[in-house]
């Protein structure tokens, strides 16, 4: 049986060895050894085809690539808006709660916390945000005013919790060797009392 299979084998390897030659000899053409226009055209034309090919693949990598550039930069400017409108929202609740507590105090009721500590700590908030802005001269005017009325820090009470987040807010100002007095103003506020 292995004999079988084996000749049949080596039949059909010779059948298509001839099968190849006879395709070659059928076919042969005897090529003029001048001139071709139409070799030259073929072969520029396969040149073009091949480059434009490649600029095609090049550029759909440009592009993804580009593309995923882009739903970063998207990403960031989604994030950046909707920070921008939690710190507005937060800004927005902040002065409201201000101003409630101003009517708070006209009602003739008594702040818990204290209108001296409500004065010190949104003083404090404005220089933060006005040195998140680079705004160097509102903040030493904001430093300024608050330590001309601050005149006797030591008869100023607060809650420990209160000072400590007096200090946090004070944490957060930048710039703070470009803000005139912005160490008095830590003394000052260091001197106050906390219960």
């Amino acid at each position: 049986m292995k004999d079988k299979i084996n000749w049949a084998l080596c039949f059909s390897v010779v059948a298509l060895i001839l099968s190849i030659i006879a395709i070659a000899v059928a076919v042969y053409r005897s090529p003029e050894l001048g001139f071709d226009y139409q070799g030259v055209l073929v072969g520029v034309l396969s040149l073009l085809v091949t480059v434009l090919v490649g600029l095609n693949i090049y550029t759909l990598v440009d592009f993804r690539r580009k593309e995923n550039v882009i739903d970063e930069k998207v990403a960031l400017i989604a994030e950046s808006l909707s920070n921008i409108n939690k710190s507005e929202l937060a800004s927005s609740a902040a002065m409201e709660n201000a101003i409630a507590f101003i009517y708070y105090s006209l009602m003739g009721l008594k702040d818990p916390s204290g209108l001296d500590f409500r004065y010190i700590y949104h003083n404090i908030l404005s220089l933060e945000k006005l040195s998140l802005l680079g705004d160097i001269k509102t903040c030493n005017s904001v430093v300024k005013m608050m330590l001309e009325t601050i005149v006797h820090p030591e008869r100023i009470s607060v809650s420990k919790k209160n000072k400590e987040q007096l200090y946090v807010w004070l944490s957060k100002v930048k710039d703070t060797e470009q803000i005139e007095r912005f160490g008095e103003l830590i003394e000052c506020i260091a001197k106050i009392n906390s219960v």
